[in-house]
């Protein structure tokens, strides 16, 4: 299973802001305009949306970050493995290398004040193969990786 290309960061509100759909409340950090130009979030949604009725919420392991906080994984249960796999890398201090780093022990240690939600996305240059792993997300809140399955 390959890699995720760029995880986005992301900043998830408790209340709606003047978006629409996952907007409403998802802010994305801007990352390089590369993802926003070339349509690669919006694929890699659409992606997710053909796969919504497999895809459910659950806390995972964060072991490699925290001790005592779990993320909260939206996404299929064939791709829990591979997110794991990123965070055990952050433990490491070694961590796989993707288009941006992902912070998320700083954001676990609230010193990345506003981070508190990931995207996992493909590289929207390529086409996506038809065996590749579908897009996840993972949250600090299991409120937050609701919302997202909610509406996708």
């Amino acid at each position: 299973m390959s890699i995720p290309y760029l995880i986005q960061r992301m900043y998830c509100l408790d209340e709606p802001c003047s978006g629409t759909g996952i907007d409403q409340f998802h802010e994305f950090k801007y990352m390089g305009a590369a993802e926003f130009e070339f349509g690669t979030l919006n694929k890699n949604l659409k992606l997710m949306r053909e796969h919504t009725e497999e895809m459910s919420v659950h806390a995972i392991d964060c072991t490699p970050i925290s001790s005592d906080t779990p993320l909260f994984y939206a996404g299929r249960d064939e791709e829990v493995e591979l997110c794991q796999s990123v965070l055990e890398a952050e433990k490491t201090g070694k961590p796989i290398r993707l288009k941006e780093a992902l912070w998320p022990k700083y954001a676990i240690q609230g010193k990345e004040k506003r981070l508190n939600g990931w995207w996992a996305v493909h590289n929207g240059m390529m086409r996506i193969r038809a065996d590749a792993w579908i897009p996840f997300a993972f949250f600090l809140n299991e409120r937050h990786a609701e919302k997202w399955l909610e509406l996708l």
